[in-house]
């Protein structure tokens, strides 16, 4: 029989980017965290991404989703545009004699 993973322990993020700026764990330690733990905070700096909503409200947040949702889809649209465009210009099958002043495609 496998053994139950243990449950790590979650720490806030203030918590660490204070004892990474300061570059010493004494202040971790007086605060019960293992010596290990608060070193590995020492070597990188977690990265944390967030958004102040506290005056926002659930419709203002989801009329941004759904403005982020809208602006990815245009994106996308001119991201295939352009990798079509490229791809008919890249192909050999499709050559403009422009020299005669008429469009002649070879196959």
């Amino acid at each position: 029989m496998i053994a139950p993973r243990r449950q790590q322990k979650a720490y806030d993020h203030r918590l660490r980017e204070f004892v990474y700026q300061q570059q010493s764990i004494d202040f971790a330690l007086s605060r019960g965290i293992p010596r290990s733990t608060a070193a590995g905070w020492l070597k990188y700096q977690q990265r944390v991404i967030s958004i102040k909503a506290h005056d926002v409200t659930i419709e203002q947040l989801e009329a941004m989703v759904i403005s982020q949702a809208k602006r990815i889809q245009r994106l996308k649209a001119i991201i295939h545009f352009s990798r079509s465009f490229s791809n008919f210009l890249a192909s050999d099958s499709k050559v403009a004699d422009c020299h005669r002043g008429r469009t002649n495609f070879v196959s």
